[in-house]
């Protein structure tokens, strides 16, 4: 008794490879503030800090006019 030999499946050309490595460049980020009416987008790139993604949130959402309710004593 004899197998047929599996055929392979090949991808079509116009297919990117899937498995190229490409790393991220930008990651687009919605940040959601305590007390706000809905979140802000902020881009940062993969490699940044917790610390840049707060003050990047926190610049986006003064340039957006929003008003800031931070707490004066701790």
């Amino acid at each position: 008794m004899t197998m047929a030999p599996q055929a392979k499946l090949r991808r079509l050309k116009t297919l990117p490879n899937l498995l190229s490595g490409r790393s991220l460049t930008k990651l687009l980020l919605n940040v959601t503030i305590q007390r706000s009416l809905g979140p802000v987008q902020v881009v940062m790139s993969p490699n940044s800090t917790i610390g840049d993604l707060i003050m990047a949130a926190l610049r986006q959402y003064a340039k957006e006019g929003r008003r800031l309710a931070l707490p004066t004593e701790i």
